[in-house]
């Protein structure tokens, strides 16, 4: 009797470690001590009673894990699946706008036209100095200082309020 609580005190506690339940690590030891004690009904022979009963309750803790996620899983098409609206809404543009709108009142007040396209060019569309430089005629590193200006800018002028 004392070996069969050490081994089922052993398994339940690997059961345990391995993130099952109390009640969950308890059900498949005792499953595995039914199987074994079926096994040797049976006529088979065992040679390591431990081993057996450790690998039976692996095995089924496993198929049970993944029983367990086979319905995490829609069963649907790509195309029948409901996908949600990660689109902003109507008062996430407007406060938006108004976003940009005071940045761009802030920027003009404080820096002028040019460093302010140079901004916008940089973070709105995606421009590098280069192409920015290009298209304002200057050099890169001119580009550089007038995005490094308008940074500052609102930098301490903290966020602009709509």
């Amino acid at each position: 009797m004392d070996s069969f609580k050490t081994s089922f005190g052993k398994l339940y506690g690997a059961l345990r470690r391995r993130g099952k339940r109390p009640d969950e690590a308890e059900d498949l030891v005792q499953e595995a001590f039914v199987r074994l004690l079926t096994y040797i009904d049976r006529g088979e022979k065992v040679l390591e009673p431990e081993g057996f009963l450790a690998r039976t309750a692996f095995n089924l803790s496993v198929d049970q894990s993944r029983r367990g996620r086979a319905h995490l899983y829609e069963s649907q098409t790509v195309e029948e699946l409901r996908l949600p609206d990660l689109a902003p809404g109507p008062e996430d543009e407007l406060q938006s706008e108004q976003y940009l709108d005071r940045t761009r009142e802030i920027l003009d007040e404080a820096v002028g036209e040019k460093t302010r396209n140079a901004f916008f060019l940089h973070c709105l569309e995606g421009l590098t100095y280069a192409e920015i430089g290009e298209q304002l005629s200057m050099s890169g590193r001119t580009v550089e200082r007038h995005i490094a200006k308008a940074v500052a800018v609102l930098s301490l002028n903290k966020r602009p309020q709509p």
